[in-house]
């Protein structure tokens, strides 16, 4: 207990530094959520003004200082109920002096996630109708406080920064809706700090940016008026600012060098609004274009875990496309060039880079490396999926397929990762492609016997054998190249695998159009399970190959 007195007392030392101060504030703040039942209620109010002095006299900095001192209050303010006005009491005694302002906003902005802190325990009751009092109560003046500091000018250089940290902390805490801000310079606050140079500013913006965007959705109880003011909020000032945004972006230079947290501020942005605006951007594409080509210029990045947070959008889009646009429609026109951009960009990004077969002490991806890509490769295969419900199966099929011309016909240019993500996409596409597809799979089909001898490409046509075997069972004029083209596959080590695999599907859906090849397969399958190249699992995909013949 004495630790109450001790910290207090450091706290108010002339002669001691900023490293026993801040241990004290820390311990004072720790004490106040684990110990808070030993100050009683007239302790916990002397240690208010005891702390408040200590902020006042701080106010100069070291921020490290302000910060867990304000941390402590705040922590006394969410279970001190004998502290009737936080907001008021701490507006009235830092608010009049300019030196003491930034105080008030670093109080301010942690009260909220103060409230939300897990390891005070309070009763659901309790903790209601304090939240109430601290935060949904003052929500309104809050707004007022943080214009009122934007207007003055005697205030430290860094304020605007601190009006947008608070800001941005009761934005994420629920406190503030779309109709507070609307008429305020909050909206224009954010976006502009998402020019700032500082990194910890920008993420502080691209958080307020996205609440912003949030607090736009329409909820089914909204009253129509509300909904009419978010509708005009979006399209006559938020598209215009993101459009900006959009411009920053391409002409940002941290961007251009790689920056990853700033790539992913960008696109977490405007991701956040597609998926805020889907039905939107379905039914009124005239104006959400620029969003739209903004994030198709995030799907450029080079970043795989940026395009990753981005795939349930192009999902979510795509049905919504299906689900209330038709051919006719303007919107169906625009966003069908879109998805075909997509599937392009696609392509380029499930290549394989060119350190993908060389070993890490030479400078190539590590064993950790090369299992995130094939991750995010057959993550992202449900992009190309839903390209093809929007662009149609033949449209859609051209796009890898006109790849494959160009690396057929330039193989000593074209590097065989090329071909292979071309063909990576065919795959991926499958599950969308009508088995009676004629127009542009079997141009793709007769391609396989011209390209290049490399096992990964190898690999690669084989299993798109195996993914389309349905619809070779509609084309069984290919029945018998394709299976030549997998016996040939069992040769090649780094190929048996994929061979047995697309063995046992071209069989399942072909094996009447393979009864007559009996002899030939039992005798293949007794030279390869023999010879010691196939693992148990691929003699077990051509043993049940084998089955699905004799059950022809």
């Amino acid at each position: 207990t004495q630790a109450w007195t001790t910290a207090d007392a450091i706290l108010g030392s002339a002669e001691l530094g900023l490293e026993p101060k801040l241990f004290a504030a820390q311990t004072l703040r720790n004490k106040i959520i684990s110990d808070f039942g030993e100050l009683g209620e007239l302790g916990a109010l002397s240690l208010r003004d005891s702390v408040v002095a200590h902020l006042r006299a701080a106010r100069r900095g070291p921020q490290p200082l302000i910060t867990q001192l304000c941390l402590a209050l705040a922590d006394l303010a969410v279970q001190l109920e004998a502290w009737t006005d936080p907001f008021g009491d701490m507006t009235r005694t830092f608010l009049s002096d300019p030196e003491s302002v930034s105080c008030l906003l670093e109080f301010l902005a942690v009260l909220p996630e103060e409230a939300l802190n897990e390891r005070i325990i309070l009763t659901p009751d309790f903790y209601a109708q304090r939240s109430s009092t601290l935060l949904t109560q003052r929500a309104g003046d809050l707004i007022q406080l943080l214009v009122q500091c934007l207007q003055q000018r005697d205030l430290k250089a860094d304020a605007h920064t601190r009006v947008l940290v608070c800001f941005t902390s009761w934005l994420k805490n629920g406190e503030i809706t779309l109709m507070m801000i609307q008429a305020t310079p909050l909206i224009e606050l954010s976006f502009a700090a998402l020019k700032a140079e500082d990194s910890a500013v920008f993420e502080t913006a691209v958080d307020a940016v996205c609440g912003i965007i949030f607090e736009t959705q329409v909820d089914r109880d909204d009253d129509p008026n509300v909904v009419q003011a978010k509708e005009a909020a979006v399209e006559q000032q938020l598209v215009a600012q993101l459009t900006a945004v959009a411009a920053l972006m391409r002409a940002d230079a941290h961007v251009a060098d790689g920056d990853e947290e700033r790539i992913q501020g960008y696109c977490r942005v405007f991701t956040e609004a597609g998926e805020a605006w889907m039905y939107r951007i379905v039914h009124n594409i005239g104006v959400f274009e620029p969003l739209v080509a903004a994030l198709v210029d995030c799907m450029r990045f080079e970043n795989l875990d940026v395009i990753a947070m981005m795939f349930s959008f192009w999902g979510t889009l795509a049905d919504r496309v299906v689900e209330y646009t038709t051919s006719c429609d303007p919107a169906r026109r625009t966003l069908v060039g879109v998805f075909e951009a997509i599937i392009d960009i696609t392509i380029g990004h499930v290549k394989y880079p060119a350190s993908y077969s060389t070993n890490d002490a030479r400078g190539g991806m590590t064993a950790k490396e090369r299992d995130e890509f094939r991750e995010f490769r057959h993550n992202i295969g449900d992009v190309l999926k839903d390209c093809v419900r929007v662009v149609g199966q033949a449209k859609a099929l051209s796009r890898p397929y006109g790849v494959i011309v160009a690396g057929v016909k330039e193989t000593a240019q074209l590097p065989w990762q090329d071909i292979e993500a071309a063909l990576f996409a065919l795959r991926a596409m499958g599950a969308e492609v009508d088995p009676r597809e004629s127009e542009v799979l079997p141009k793709i089909m007769d391609m396989f016997a011209h390209f290049p001898a490399h096992p990964k490409l190898r690999y690669a046509a084989t299993l798109v054998i195996g993914r389309y075997t349905e619809w070779t069972y509609e084309h069984p004029q290919y029945v018998q190249f394709q299976l030549n083209y997998i016996a040939e596959g069992f040769k090649v080590r780094e190929v048996a695998a994929a061979s047995a695999q697309s063995l046992k599907y071209l069989c399942q859906d072909c094996a009447k159009f393979l009864a007559g090849h009996w002899t030939d397969l039992l005798k293949f399958y007794s030279e390869v399970a023999s010879s010691g190249a196939l693992d148990e699992n691929d003699v077990i995909d051509f043993s049940v190959a084998l089955a699905h013949v004799v059950s022809a």
